[in-house]
Order: structure tokens, then C-alpha cells, then sequence
């Protein structure tokens, strides 16, 4: 049987080497959770981004799993369904509360890039993570944009850093990823000129090594005037290479607890009540308030989703349905006060 094509020969051999590891005459039957090692190893070998996060996923939410103790030959997609429902229930290590949609959704894609390898060794006829549904109140992403005065409340939020305000006010702005941000590097900020731009070249790291930006390509950002004068202050006082450096002056992790705590703070103030506020969901206020125009003359779905780097326009798209979203909620306010008004006129009368 062949296995395929391949671009390197290491990446050929590495998948020859994890055939011939799953493919042995004798031994126990293998298990789910026995392809995690040889499936990161083939795609590290060939240099896939963000391989060591995916090998983090799989062994935290399979190998830890009844799941992953499945022999590959009695897998069947109820097992797989359940597996995804039992995550709507679980919690986070290290918060202690459920896990959101993106976490539950990174495991179910992580599943289906397992069960696919395992396809290409011949280890099963189909792809059962295929068709598998997110469970009840994860079917869609709860994440939502700011409006206009909630980015206002948490940038003059004197609790907050004036360092943490400008960070929140970059990332608004230019609608960089958090890795993107974490790696960006003052090499890569033009401010002078007629159009200051940033050169997004990195969006995360294994070990020392930077690695490309989702989707493999480094593109340039054009900077509104808000995210131009955030890094011409913070300029002004960084000395390191990072624009946003860690506070030993390296690379941050991934992860922004201090958002966490932030987003706590000023949820007294009435903001975002009752939805669920991430930092990613900077960058979908950045998608939408250019989608909706909220400067003037909005911005084509073909121009936002080269500013951010959307490899289809389809992604781009949940923008204009968070606009819609919005003029619903408007809506339902004002039928809502022309009730209110119409009962006080009938009880007047």
C-alpha cells in the first residue's frame, strides 16, 4: 500500500516509521491514545505549525480519557460523540471553570487530525470525527465584539496599567492574534511615513525557534491612528526587541490571565455583562467595527479579511452577523419601550 506523497524526506520517513510502529505483527492492540506519539512526531518532522500545542491537546484531553484506551479496530463514532459531549461538563485545570467553545472545539479538531492520520496508515476506512456535533451551547462561538463605549470604559480604566491599556488599545485596533502581538518586534514597526504599518512575521514559538503566523504567511498591517499613537508611547520606554515583552523583558506565554482579572474589574461597571469576554474577542471588535464602519465608510469583507489575515473570506464573514446580532438586540429594545409606553397610554385611559 502507499502512503502518500511527501514534501521532505523527513517527513517521508516519519511517517514510514510510525506505520511500521502501528503496523507490528505482535504486541496489544493499538489503542487511540498509542498514535498521539508517532502522529506529533511525523508532524513535527515535517515542520507543522504549531505542532507541540496540538501534542498538548491530544495528550490532555485523549490520553488522559477513556477515549484514548479504545482499541482503533473497535472505535466507532457514538465513542467519539460522547467523548465530545463529556467536555461541556469538564473543567479547566487551572481555573476551575467549564471550558469555553474554543477549547472544546481545538479538542474535537485535534481528534479529527488524529483520526486522519490513522487513516493514512490504514488503520481505519474512515474519518469518525467527521459530522461530530459541539455540544448544547457550544454549537456557536459566545465570544462577542465591544461596542463603542465599552472600549472606551476599558481604556480609561485607571485601575488597569497605563502598559496593559495601550496593549488592549494595539490589539483593538489592528486586530493582531495574542501570539501575533506576543511576538511582534520593533524591527517590524514602521511609524514613519504616510501609512505606518506593522510586519506581522511571527505568531508563536517552539523552543527558541519563531514560527509563522496562522496560516503560514506573513502579511503587513496598516495602522489606524489609535494603534500608531499606543505604540509611539509605548515606544518611547521599551528597550527591548519585543514590542510587548514578558516581565523578565522575553517572550510572554501563551495565555493573558491579566485580561482575566481586568475584564472581572470592570464588569461592575456594566460592561459586557452576562457574555463572555476573551482577549481574542479584541480582535473580533476590531472585525466588526471595520465591517460595520463605525469610522466612516465601512470597510469591504475582501479588505478586513486581508488586514486580518483570514485565509477565506467565509471566516470574515461572522463580523456581518455580529452587526446583525447587535441591530437585533436594538430591536428587541425598542419593541420592548413601545410595549412599556403602549400599556402606560391604555392604563391612563
Amino acid at each position: 500500500m502507499s502512503l502518500g506523497m511527501f514534501d521532505t524526506e523527513a517527513e517521508a520517513q516519519a511517517q514510514l516509521d510510525a506505520f511500521r510502529v502501528l503496523n507490528q505483527p505482535t504486541g496489544p492492540m493499538t489503542r487511540l491514545k498509542d498514535l498521539i506519539e508517532p502522529f506529533t512526531k511525523a508532524r513535527k518532522a515535517a515542520n507543522f505549525r504549531c505542532a507541540a500545542h496540538l501534542e498538548k491537546i491530544l495528550k490532555r484531553f485523549i490520553d488522559g480519557h477513556v477515549l484514548g484506551e479504545i482499541p482503533i479496530s473497535q472505535l466507532m463514532r457514538p465513542d467519539c460523540q460522547r467523548w465530545l459531549n463529556s467536555l461541556a461538563v469538564e473543567k479547566g485545570k487551572s481555573t476551575g471553570k467549564p471550558l469555553c467553545h474554543q477549547t472544546i472545539k481545538n479538542a474535537r479538531n485535534g481528534l479529527s487530525s488524529l483520526l486522519q492520520f490513522a487513516v493514512r496508515q490504514g488503520l481505519l476506512m474512515e474519518n469518525l470525527a467527521v459530522g461530530l456535533v459541539l455540544p448544547d451551547g457550544h454549537a456557536t462561538d459566545e465570544r462577542t465584539a465591544l461596542s463603542a463605549d465599552e472600549i472606551v470604559k476599558i481604556l480609561s480604566d485607571a485601575r488597569i496599567t497605563r502598559a496593559d491599556r495601550l496593549l488592549y488599545q494595539v490589539a483593538i485596533y489592528t486586530g493582531l492574534r495574542q501570539g501575533e502581538l506576543w511576538h511582534l518586534h520593533w524591527d517590524d514597526v514602521q511609524l514613519d511615513g504616510p501609512l505606518p504599518y506593522v510586519w506581522v512575521r511571527y505568531g508563536s514559538r517552539e523552543g527558541d525557534r519563531l514560527l509563522s503566523p496562522k496560516g503560514n504567511k506573513e502579511r503587513r498591517v496598516a495602522l489606524l491612528t489609535e494603534a500608531e499613537e499606543a505604540l509611539r508611547e509605548l515606544k518611547k520606554t521599551r528597550k527591548t526587541r519585543q514590542v510587548f515583552p514578558s516581565c523578565s523583558d522575553g517572550y510572554r506565554q501563551p495565555g493573558a490571565p491579566k485580561f482575566a482579572s481586568h475584564v472581572e474589574m470592570i464588569e461592575a461597571k456594566g460592561v459586557v455583562p452576562g457574555r463572555t469576554l476573551v482577549f481574542h474577542s479584541l480582535r473580533h471588535t476590531c472585525g466588526t467595527m471595520l465591517v460595520q464602519g463605525w469610522f466612516g465608510q465601512p470597510w469591504s469583507l475582501e479588505e478586513v479579511r486581508g488586514l486580518l489575515g483570514h485565509a477565506s473570506v467565509k471566516t470574515t464573514e461572522r463580523y456581518a452577523r455580529l452587526g446583525l446580532g447587535e441591530a437585533d438586540g436594538a430591536a428587541r429594545r425598542t419593541r420592548a419601550a413601545d410595549e412599556a409606553a403602549r400599556k402606560a397610554r391604555q392604563a391612563a385611559a
